[in-house]
């Protein structure tokens, strides 16, 4: 029946996004353990690296060992992130980065973030959003509908006050077609760090002419056709090579003639003529690949293509919740849900005197002032741009302070340690701007 496909479809996505070893409670543990000492890291580490931020792995781990406890962090980094002989810390200690689950926008975040790493094909999605199958402009279309069940179905703890905000935050309240649900969703995924200088550049000239080669202007019809034309029956997916095949082919394809293609993916073929570098496709279409798993899938190309010229434009509302979200939710210590998880002990103290009638429940302005005062305790001051943003993240409705402040997950992101030791970075393909 659909209502069991839809659940295997959702069980496997997040089978394999919570396979990453970030989810694994050990590992959630050590990473709240280094958070906490960060401070006395760092002083030790600079010590021994002369001021710089770079310092021998064995250095690195003999450090973590001494200030966080002798626990087998060589094992638990192999997990993490398979350290060379060097190790810059500062990049290490950024990569960790805390998610505050009782917003919204993090809920919408961690949605994007099964189905970006959730290895789904295009029958698997079908499946999983109960598409109402029909043709428009040649292409097989969908609407999505009863995403609220899929929604749970993916996300397993969410409540229903966490859905409801979810459901109004991407359009969900009603049907939705696939365009505009993947655009305002793309929004929050993570961002996708391209290592090269010419990349970004290259990518985004990629998407005009993939547009152009399916003849339609939103990307999820783009990248619908793509993959139905180039997948191999039975698979969910395109490998790296397959994928990097599938692009020289359009690029060379007849429907681009008198198309000027990105000069960084050409190369001098013989006598003289320019051809497709295959080479470069493949190095671009790697970087793609956001979980290291050699494949690329639907989600992966659309997060990487960005929004079309047909697409919605994005909700001034939904702009500056958008930007809000990235204000309190960046990385580093200085990062507002960093501090509000590490000091969340004197937050909740602070939230109990304030609530007289010890109802749990607090406006949003109360928390905000309690975070404003714990913050001139500490001598770590909250900012007017970052208290203006935490009222617009926590709207108009009261708040449970006490499921706020317990629902905080400390996790490692790959792709932010090893994109920030590359040169040329990139930001999100996807901008509300």
């Amino acid at each position: 029946s659909s209502v069991l496909r839809r659940a295997s479809v959702a069980s496997r996505a997040r089978d394999v996004t919570a396979s990453r070893p970030d989810r694994d409670r050990v590992t959630q543990q050590a990473l709240e353990l280094i958070l906490f000492s960060r401070v006395a890291l760092e002083s030790k580490l600079r010590e021994a690296s002369n001021g710089s931020n770079i310092v021998p792995k064995t250095v690195f781990l003999e450090t973590l060992g001494l200030i966080c406890n002798k626990i087998d962090w060589e094992g638990l980094m192999q997990i993490l992130f398979d350290l060379g002989p060097e190790v810059d810390y500062q990049n290490f200690f950024d990569a960790i980065r805390v998610r505050w689950m009782y917003i919204n926008p993090e809920q919408a975040a961690a949605l994007a973030d099964v189905l970006l790493h959730g290895e789904l094909g295009l029958q698997d999605i079908g499946d999983l959003f109960n598409c109402r199958k029909a043709q428009f402009l040649g292409i097989e279309q969908c609407s999505f509908n009863r995403l609220d069940n899929s929604v749970k179905l993916l996300l397993p703890k969410i409540t229903e006050r966490q859905l409801q905000g979810l459901q109004r935050l991407l359009g969900l309240a009603g049907q939705v077609g696939p365009s505009e649900f993947v655009h305002r969703l793309m929004l929050f995924a993570p961002p996708l760090h391209l290592p090269r200088d010419w990349m970004p550049e290259a990518l985004m000239q990629l998407g005009e002419l993939l547009r152009a080669w399916a003849g339609v202007d939103g990307t999820h019809e783009t990248v619908y056709k793509f993959f139905t034309e180039h997948q191999e029956v039975g698979k969910s997916t395109l490998d790296l090579p397959q994928t990097t095949e599938a692009l020289v082919r359009v690029l060379s394809s007849e429907k681009l003639a008198g198309h000027a293609l990105p000069t960084q993916l050409l190369r001098q073929g013989p006598n003289g003529t320019t051809e497709v570098d295959s080479a470069r496709v493949g190095e671009l279409v790697e970087a793609l690949d956001s979980n290291d798993n050699r494949t690329v899938t639907y989600f992966e190309l659309v997060r990487a293509l960005g929004p079309g010229p047909g697409e919605p434009e994005v909700q001034l509302e939904l702009r500056q919740l958008i930007e809000d979200h990235r204000t309190l939710m960046g990385t580093g210590t200085s990062a507002f849900a960093h501090r509000l998880f590490v000091y969340r002990d004197l937050l909740l103290q602070g939230c109990e005197l304030m609530d007289a009638e010890q109802s749990g429940w607090i406006e949003p302005e109360v928390f905000v002032e309690v975070t404003k005062a714990v913050g001139e305790l500490l001598v770590r001051p909250v900012s007017e741009a970052e208290a203006r943003a935490l009222r617009g993240i926590l709207g108009a409705d009261k708040l449970h302070y006490a499921a706020a402040l317990r629902s905080f997950e400390v996790r490692f992101e790959r792709t932010s340690h090893e994109g920030a030791a590359r040169d040329g970075l990139a930001g999100p393909a996807w901008s509300p701007s």
